[in-house]
């Protein structure tokens, strides 16, 4: 190894960083068998570094407080970006404990509980990684030392080499001497907490930076790997031992306020790093990916419309969807029993062809005929719909009385997805509303009327894509192929604020949103962009409202017409991370280490273990070439 090399070669003159990469490297290939050798067998040295976080590890480095660790990087497979918690069960929000990070890390799997619902660490029943191994091969030796009690307690068993230490020095310095002998074991666990009780007692962040104290400890435990590195390069058989030594930790220590976050990357209480070592193996780094690179993936109907030839089969003609309706004419009236109290929201993401053009209105979700005025007009209801100038507009109808509220700001015939949010406001004192469209969260015009009555309308069910724009009124034109698509319709019993419309508004998956504080306000709520739904006759409910029996969904006419399809991600449609299986996984998590160390000790992972870890490929390079 080129760090080890130039320990037992510069050290002695104190004179490190006079030797250079080129130098290192040359040495380490002279040092180490030729890829042909045979080893004896395969051993895994794991360093377990409490309440280290890549972040605190990255300012260590960069301050000159672990300049080993930061040039044993450069030869490895590593990350700073590495995650203790993936489990969607805790959410970004949530502040990992040391406890919870421990059993995530030695057990390989998340559903433990410890760290929620009141579990510690003396709840724990899952098998470590360690009993793994010595249940499927009781012959191989593990030794843990652990200078933590609770560490101790959770993780030693009969049979290990298990000392009783009180801390870090006196559990590097039993190691120190097992590396000593003729026949270590084949798996050796060490765990320090020199970094974890600096952070408590002085704080582990100043804000999201770390504090000095916490820094000032990575560098003792830096000097405490350069002690183990050195031993291993010295040990007679070690060319032929195939030693893989991993550097990790548990979490990335406490936090006193709240920790608000968009995803789990930011959440510092669960960064952790992980710095993988081998000789053979070459240096690959993993880092944070890009949130905006997440997609939003779709699987919608697509919807057509030509009002000036409604029923004459233009939707069947271009293969398009025609339209999808309630069953039930009395849900979702908005009457509030006539208490003029409630207030509402309706929203929706809505994507344009760019053949909707001027002159012609589309009808995106509405309860009502048609609209016209004039004389003997008596239509009846609401209608949210896109005006000739692809503003987002409210038409409601009182009989002979027609208005409409409009928003300020365009949503342009882009392709792309946009936000349409609608609020009713009660205006006290009055049996009127206050109507505020929004386009993409910002705010439109408000209008006051007497909008109520309107909006109780029951003589026509909720629809999407309905017939609602006459002749006499809008003059439509055949428009060949043009269509539109339509998600995450939400229905609120609550005036959403324009903060929220903005954070989750364009989040598709809502019911995953744990924290999300208007969940018990979602009275209805269709997605339409379900993969497993795709190509059903029907747009499921997914509200926690939803009785079950199918009365919430849309029943689509005729024969539908599914569309998939991957949008950039935007400020506005933000789909969960979630949603992107691999995002989570771009970085070493705690539950892939053990994984990872199994297999490298030629142990075979039972499929009824269930960890969640998945092996990386460790790159090897031809050293002697």
């Amino acid at each position: 190894m080129k760090v080890i090399k130039f320990i037992i070669v510069c050290a002695c003159a104190a004179i490190a960083a006079a030797c250079n990469d080129v130098e290192m490297e040359r040495l380490l290939k002279d040092n180490y068998p030729a890829s042909e050798s045979v080893y004896e067998n395969n051993h895994v040295l794991m360093v377990v570094m409490d309440g280290v976080s890549g972040t605190a590890l990255q300012k260590a480095m960069n301050d000159g407080k672990a300049p080993y660790m930061k040039e044993l990087r450069e030869i490895s497979n590593y990350t700073l970006n590495g995650l203790a918690e993936t489990n969607e069960s805790v959410t970004p929000s949530t502040a990992i404990t040391g406890d919870r990070g421990w059993a995530n890390l030695m057990t390989g799997i998340s559903t433990h509980g410890i760290g929620m619902e009141g579990k510690t660490l003396e709840d724990l029943e899952a098998p470590s990684f360690m009993d793994r191994l010595l249940e499927k091969k009781p012959e191989m030796n593990v030794s843990l030392y652990a200078a933590d009690e609770s560490f101790y307690q959770a993780f030693s068993r009969q049979g290990m080499t298990a000392p009783v230490v009180t801390d870090d020095a006196m559990a590097k310095q039993q190691l120190l001497a097992e590396l000593g002998e003729e026949t270590p074991s084949r798996l050796i666990v060490t765990e320090w907490k020199g970094v974890r009780e600096a952070g408590n007692a002085s704080g582990f962040y100043n804000g999201s930076d770390p504090t000095q104290a916490v820094v000032d400890a990575v560098g003792v435990l830096d000097g405490y790997v350069q002690e183990l590195m050195v031993a291993l390069q010295q040990r007679p058989k070690y060319k032929h031992e195939n030693w893989l030594v991993v550097l990790t930790s548990n979490y990335g220590g406490d936090v006193e306020e709240d920790i608000h976050t968009t995803n789990r990357y930011e959440n510092v209480t669960a960064h952790t790093f992980a710095i993988i070592y081998n000789p053979r193996l070459a240096k690959n780094v993993q880092i944070m990916p890009d949130a905006n690179a997440v997609k939003y993936n779709y699987s919608t109907p697509k919807w057509s419309f030509d009002y000036a030839n409604w029923g004459t089969g233009f939707a069947v003609a271009n293969g398009y969807t025609e339209r999808a309706t309630l069953q039930r004419n009395d849900l979702f009236t908005f009457d509030d029993g006539g208490k003029w109290g409630k207030s509402y929201t309706i929203q929706f993401l809505l994507r344009l062809s760019d053949k909707t053009a001027n002159g012609l209105k589309v009808p995106v979700l509405s309860r009502m005929e048609s609209i016209t005025t004039g004389t003997g007009a008596s239509n009846h209801g609401w209608a949210a719909i896109m005006n000739n100038s692809q503003n987002p507009r409210l038409y409601a109808q009182d009989h002979s009385k027609i208005r409409g509220a409009f928003n300020g700001a365009n949503v342009m015939r882009d392709y792309e997805w946009h936000l349409v949010s609608i609020v009713f406001e009660p205006k006290s004192g009055s049996n009127k509303d206050v109507i505020t469209i929004y386009t993409d969260g910002v705010k439109g015009t408000s209008v006051t009327a007497g909008w109520r009555d309107c909006m109780s309308y029951t003589g026509k069910p909720l629809t999407i894509c309905g017939d609602i724009c006459s002749v006499d009124k809008f003059e439509p034109k055949f428009i060949a192929n043009a269509w539109f698509e339509v998600t995450n319709i939400q229905l609120y019993d609550v005036a959403l604020p324009a903060k929220t419309m903005i954070e989750y508004g364009g989040r598709p998956w809502l019911e995953k949103e744990t924290d999300y504080e208007y969940m018990d306000n979602l009275i209805a709520y269709w997605p339409c962009n379900r993969e497993e739904d795709f190509g059903l006759s029907r747009l499921k409910d997914y509200s926690k409202y939803a009785p079950g029996d199918g009365s919430t969904d849309f029943v689509i006419e005729g024969t539908p017409f599914y569309v998939s399809g991957i949008s950039e991600a935007s400020d506005i449609v933000k789909p969960p991370l979630e949603s992107d299986v691999t995002f989570y996984h771009q970085c070493y998590n705690s539950v892939d280490l053990p994984y990872e160390m199994l297999q490298w000790l030629g142990c075979s992972i039972d499929i009824d273990w269930k960890l969640e870890g998945q092996g990386w490929v460790l790159k090897q390079t031809g050293i002697n070439e």
